[in-house]
C-alpha cells in the first residue's frame, strides 16, 4: 500500500512540528504549509490524501475560506479543521458548503490525531 500524504496547514510551527513527528512515526508522508496560499499550492501540486487545517491563521476565518476554495476546486480530499474553539466553529462560521469532515479541539493528543487521520485515509 502506498504511503498516504498528509497536508498540515497551520501557522503554528510548534503544532506543525509536533503533528509531523507523530504522523511520520506512523509512516505518513507530511506536507507543511504555514499559510493558506502555500496550502492551496500544495493541494494542487501534491494531491494530498488528507488535510489538517487550522481555522485561524492570517485572518480569523482563514481555514474556512481555504476549505471553501478546496470545495470550489472539486477536490474530494477529506478536510479536518482544527481550532482552539472547535466546538463552536461550525456555529460561528458558515460551513454549509465547505467539505469539512470534523472539527477538532486544540491542543490535540497524539492518539486523537492518529485516529482521525487513519479514519479518513484507510479507505482511500
Amino acid at each position: 500500500m502506498a504511503t498516504k500524504k498528509i497536508l498540515i496547514i497551520d501557522d503554528d510551527i510548534d503544532f506543525r512540528e509536533q503533528a509531523k513527528i507523530v504522523l511520520e512515526t506512523a509512516n505518513y508522508d507530511i506536507l507543511e504549509a504555514e499559510d493558506g496560499a502555500t496550502g492551496m499550492r500544495l493541494i494542487e501540486s501534491e494531491n494530498p490524501d488528507f488535510i489538517l487545517l487550522d481555522v485561524m491563521m492570517e485572518e480569523v476565518d482563514s481555514g474556512v475560506k481555504i476549505a471553501d476554495k478546496i470545495a470550489a476546486l472539486n477536490v474530494k480530499t477529506p478536510v479536518v479543521i482544527l481550532s482552539s474553539f472547535a466546538n463552536a466553529a461550525s456555529q460561528i462560521f458558515d460551513t454549509s458548503a465547505v467539505p469539512v469532515k470534523e472539527y477538532l479541539q486544540k491542543p490535540l493528543k497524539s492518539d486523537e490525531l492518529l485516529a482521525v487521520v487513519k479514519k479518513y485515509t484507510q479507505s482511500k
